[in-house]
């Protein structure tokens, strides 16, 4: 679709790719598959991030409250890490 209209792809997020259990602190990953990454490799896209299953992170952004995401949260670096990866490829 984005190839139709014209829109330069310029990366995939990997939305829902692990769990970090706040007591162990170990990434579980849910819905992990091979297949995805082996897709991207064969288009040529890079990964620009993964964003966790994060309640914190899910309830910001569903309501489309990116302010709310600030730098003090340690749940919040993976949507900030993408968020530079966009703003450096597209600047």
């Amino acid at each position: 679709m984005l190839e139709k209209m014209n829109i330069p792809i310029i990366g995939c997020v990997i939305n829902m790719s692990y769990f970090k259990c706040h007591i162990c602190e170990t990434k579980h990953k849910i819905f992990y598959s091979p297949d995805g990454e082996r897709l991207l490799k064969s288009l040529n896209l890079q990964i620009l991030g993964l964003v966790p299953l994060d309640l914190f992170i899910n309830k910001n952004l569903d309501i489309g409250q990116i302010s709310n995401l600030s730098n003090n949260e340690v749940s919040n670096k993976p949507i900030l890490d993408i968020l530079y990866k966009i703003v450096s490829k597209i600047a």
